[in-house]
């Protein structure tokens, strides 16, 4: 199939046929009159793009931040709400988390901070300073802010209807290079009874006004496990129904493991491979509004249900047959340069794959428009991501996990060091290191970490798996004393006394005898 865009000598990414030449085209991307006027929400379409984004979430923006970097004339298509998920559930999430996380443990009785309580107002204020971390973060993410940066705006269903052309509130605009970054969307799960009652999404359960003295939440992932912990410390009763035989499926099992734990200590009832048969609406009664059925439980009543389950990418209604593009329900096949079938569109985010980070999706969206617009290619490589649950305490893990490594044997090494015997730490902290190490070099090959701001700590053990580096090296950074980055220095110690080799510590007692 012969390529529009490449047949066409003033489209990207050709250059001036003349050799010696300094002069650019007007239509190059760098060109005189590329990205000097201002955009516009819903203008008319102009002659031809350089770049036709589709999609305006984490990794469409980070698709239209690229290409006004590179002086594009770009147009950016989406449906609802730039930057959606991050808008209506990431930040509001973490706004939750916060709001709770200066209160006591019940296990920590001297410990600093105020007390849960189950106050209704406690909840009214940490919704209400939720919504308005929202709407603070929503200043950033609108479109009046792209189109002062040069970028066409359309809102509306957009859909190919030619390989060089896509079609939104019937105008067409017409391309040279296009990204599909539709990401994905949550999947419900098939439970009878389940669209009768209603439910929650992590979209909408942050629209309640008033605190559900019941909560079921169906999921287990790091999401699920947050919005548990979170709507306990508030004062509801949370059961955590997880499909699976534990937590965190997709992580690592010491991760899992703490997560259960913590969210388990502050009162959340997990119950693991769990098999709703249904649910059923109850009518006149104050127990709750909805009875849980399950094969391995008595009933539970509940007054709210909140689904954080999987997520399938949005291919649907793209047009993408008359454009050509092959997919699947797992979604779009592209190369290694983030090519679709038709060579000129590209595609990057969790639109690939249904299971991504969101900064997973930022840097796959910025490597396919450099792709698109510049002839150096930037492949598609295997990278290393760093997990995390923000929980009380977090826990975040990267790299190897730790059943690859029993998997290895003894070409492995694991150790795990406890966070409370640092001088900082409180004694009652549960807080530890897990490193699982090459035996012969030392190298770190993954860990995971469990401790107020795992997510922050995990940082240098990420470089650390992706450099390749030995714990040694990681231990010669010195930090600030009492610093949280102190337990990195005393792994070290404890490896490098565990494999000393013995010949030289002999020789240095005898010189020591000596002199």
């Amino acid at each position: 199939m012969d390529d529009p865009a490449e047949s066409d000598p003033t489209s990207l990414p050709h250059r001036w046929q003349q050799r010696g030449t300094r002069r650019r085209s007007r239509d190059h991307p760098r060109g005189r009159r590329a990205g000097r006027t201002g955009g516009a929400i819903d203008p008319e379409p102009r002659r031809v793009y350089h770049l036709v984004v589709i999609g305006g979430g984490a990794a469409g923006l980070a698709a239209i931040a690229t290409a006004i970097q590179l002086g594009a004339r770009a147009a950016l298509v989406e449906s609802r709400q730039l930057d959606g998920n991050r808008l209506y559930s990431s930040a509001p999430s973490a706004g939750l988390n916060q709001a709770t996380r200066s209160w006591i443990p019940s296990d920590n009785p001297g410990g600093f901070g105020r007390r849960r309580t189950t106050d209704s107002s406690e909840f009214t204020a940490a919704m209400a300073r939720t919504r308005g971390l929202r709407a603070d973060f929503a200043v950033y993410t609108n479109a009046a802010r792209l189109c002062r940066q040069g970028v066409d705006v359309f809102f509306g269903d957009g859909r190919f209807v030619a390989a060089d052309a896509v079609e939104v509130n019937n105008r067409r605009l017409r391309f040279r290079r296009a990204l599909i970054a539709t990401g994905s969307r949550p999947t419900t799960p098939p439970i009878p009874g389940l669209d009768e009652v209603g439910y929650l999404t992590p979209e909408t359960v942050f629209d309640l006004s008033m605190l559900p003295p019941k909560l079921a939440i169906l999921g287990d992932n790091a999401e699920a496990c947050e919005m548990a912990q979170a709507f306990a410390a508030l004062g509801s009763r949370v059961h955590l129904f997880a499909p699976d035989s534990r937590l965190l499926p997709n992580g690592d099992a010491v991760a899992a493991e703490a997560v259960t734990k913590v969210i388990s200590r502050d009162g959340v009832q997990v119950v693991l491979d769990s098999r709703l048969v249904e649910i059923q609406a109850r009518q006149g009664d104050s127990s709750g509004r909805a009875s849980i059925i399950s094969s391995d439980l008595p009933e539970v009543p509940v007054d709210e249900i909140l689904v954080v389950g999987g997520r399938v990418p949005n291919v649907e209604r793209l047009g993408l047959e008359a454009a050509r593009i092959d997919y699947d329900l797992a979604g779009i096949e592209t190369d290694l340069q983030f090519r679709t079938s038709t060579r000129h569109i590209y595609a990057a985010g969790n639109v690939l794959s249904p299971i991504g980070l969101e900064h997973a999706a930022d840097d796959e969206a910025r490597r396919a428009v450099r792709n698109a617009l510049r002839p150096r290619f930037s492949t598609r490589k295997p990278v290393t991501l760093p997990s995390a649950a923000f929980t009380r305490p977090e826990v975040a893990w990267v790299g190897l996990d730790t059943e690859a490594a029993r998997a290895l044997g003894d070409k492995v090494e694991t150790m795990t060091l406890p966070l409370r015997d640092d001088d900082q730490r409180n004694r009652d902290d549960k807080g530890f290191l897990c490193l699982h190490l090459q035996r012969r070099t030392g190298r770190i090959l993954g860990g995971t970490l469990v401790a107020d701001n795992a997510a922050d700590m995990i940082a240098p053990l990420t470089l650390a798996v992706r450099r390749k580096m030995r714990l040694i090296t990681l231990a010669e950074t010195l930090v600030p004393y009492p610093a949280e980055g102190e337990v990195y220095r005393r792994a070290a110690l404890q490896w490098e006394r565990t494999h000393r080799r013995r010949p030289s510590r002999n020789l240095l007692e005898l010189w020591l005898r000596l002199t």
